[in-house]
């Protein structure tokens, strides 16, 4: 995979469309900041939940990666519903359509993941599917663990990511709506039409269609 950005209509944001791939293991608590993958499998749920609130409680930001993390969690909560809706309508084709065979939710893949630690008060978790390699350090007093939103996205220009994950989230919605009406029969009809919605509401917006890799995203096969 290239580094610098490569093109949203071949990601989706830290989630999959579906995530219904795996069984799941014990459950960590939500939210939980005991422990540094505790606290990474938090926000990504908080992610899969649009969970706002908590995705910011669960991570380090400040200034535009505070929209940063909101943006995200709409997009990638849009995204998991339309690929909901689309396994629940078009059962196994959408599973192989939209998603590719074998994923997992962001969340699970860092609840099975591995835990790198680099001193008593910073470490990353590495999912056993995905890119994303999370870095978490403890907070402030010492007893939280959060994730650096700031380590995550490497210095990437995060004003070009913030109104592109809005149109994202924009795309996936109006798709919603046309699978749930019936307007869309198919998951390949489900795909083109959300690539092209993306492309579409970028170019009125003039957002560009790309995003940073550093982002944890997740490769939509064929999308």
């Amino acid at each position: 995979m290239r580094t610098g950005f490569r093109t949203v209509v071949m990601a989706v944001l830290f989630v999959s469309l579906l995530g219904e791939g795996c069984k799941k293991k014990k459950e960590i608590p939500y939210p939980d900041y005991t422990s540094p993958k505790n606290a990474a499998v938090t926000f990504a749920r908080a992610m899969e939940r649009d969970d706002v609130k908590v995705a910011q409680e669960s991570s380090i930001a400040g200034g535009m990666e505070v929209d940063l993390v909101e943006a995200m969690c709409h997009a990638t909560h849009s995204l998991k519903q339309l690929g909901k809706l689309a396994h629940d309508k078009f059962g196994a084709e959408a599973e192989l359509t939209l998603r590719g065979s074998g994923s997992t939710d962001a969340s699970e893949a860092l609840a099975a993941g591995e835990v790198s630690f680099d001193g008593d008060d910073r470490a990353t978790i590495t999912p056993t599917v995905g890119q994303a390699v999370v870095p978490v350090h403890k907070s402030e007093d010492g007893d939280d663990w959060k994730v650096d939103v700031g380590a995550l996205i490497k210095g990437d220009d995060i004003t070009r990511a913030i109104p592109l994950l809005k149109v994202v989230t924009n795309a996936a919605t109006d798709v919603y709506a046309d699978v749930q009406s019936g307007k869309l029969k198919s998951a390949d009809e489900t795909k083109t039409a959300l690539q092209q919605r993306i492309l579409t509401l970028a170019g009125q917006r003039g957002t560009g269609t790309q995003i940073p890799t550093s982002l944890p995203v997740k490769g939509v096969e064929g999308l």
